[in-house]
């Protein structure tokens, strides 16, 4: 649980929550276990401390179940030099070598060029059109609210754009 918040939204102040909250779950099995007289507000303190932790883990929106498949490039194929407008398609499979629906029913797919969204579709094969040129096209798999995986289900291809002629 910590391991998300941690490497993937490092924000102060939900580790600082976390913190405090650590501390007096800490402090109030201690104060538990001491004399009868601090029972009382170990208790307490432990009490509230675990209440803090379930709003917080409540209130997080922890990264989506990583669906069991890995994704790659049917199209382009590496090293061939494509038109302006092409066509980007995807293929998922199992770690036992059969395919996978790609995307599932509740993901996405994400395309990007040179880091910038180019298409987000409900479908295996996207439509890109992008200019002359040298390109990193990048193709993830993303949950249908659009989170990402952690870790995350991406393939990344370095693509060439040709210069068209121009119609004569």
């Amino acid at each position: 649980m910590l391991a998300h918040i941690l490497f993937t939204a490092v924000n102060p102040l939900l580790l600082l929550v976390w913190g405090v909250t650590a501390a007096g779950i800490l402090i109030g099995l201690v104060l538990v276990m001491a004399d009868l007289h601090r029972r009382r507000l170990g208790a307490a303190l432990l009490t509230s401390s675990i209440a803090v932790a379930v709003v917080v883990s409540a209130a997080i929106p922890w990264p989506p179940t990583r669906p069991g498949y890995s994704i790659s490039i049917a199209e382009p194929q590496p090293g061939v030099v494509l038109s302006s407008r092409f066509t980007v398609t995807v293929r998922g499979q199992h770690p036992d070598g059969s395919s996978a629906e790609v995307p599932g029913g509740d993901q996405v797919v994400y395309v990007a060029l040179d880091g910038r969204q180019v298409a987000l579709a409900r479908a295996a094969s996207v439509s890109v059109q992008a200019l002359p040129g040298a390109h990193r096209l990048r193709v993830e798999i993303l949950a249908a609210d659009h989170r990402e995986f952690t870790p995350p289900i991406s393939v990344d291809l370095p693509i060439v754009v040709r210069v068209e002629a121009a119609p004569s």
